[in-house]
């Protein structure tokens, strides 16, 4: 995730005509990308970079198109077992993305 938000932030800062369309294009790449992976947290990373590049240099319509792709968080449970046999319950936190939805409507 590191190595795309440089490398977004870097092509920005070229400071020629295509920087800003470069960097917009490298953040659009990388969410595919991480997408395709299934990198949940990851991708919220990347995403939270990109809406600040956008607020800082970007139009109305780009903040907008961005926060379109925020996830929602929420909290899950899971069976865990540790070493000496004990069962319990672990909550952690999923992030539902806007694409994924649409995907599965039936899931709460």
């Amino acid at each position: 995730v590191k190595v795309w938000i440089s490398f977004a932030q870097f092509e920005a800062a070229v400071g020629d005509d295509d920087a800003m369309r470069r960097a917009r294009s490298a953040f659009s790449k990388a969410d595919q990308e991480m997408k395709v992976q299934g990198f949940k947290a990851e991708r919220l990373l990347l995403l939270e970079a990109w809406l600040a590049f956008e607020e800082g240099a970007g139009d109305e319509a780009a903040v907008a198109a961005v926060r379109a792709k925020m996830p929602r968080r929420i909290k899950k449970r899971r069976e865990v077992e540790t070493e000496d046999g004990v069962q319990g319950l672990e909550e952690y936190y999923d992030y539902i993305y806007p694409d994924e939805e649409a995907a599965a409507p039936n899931m709460k």
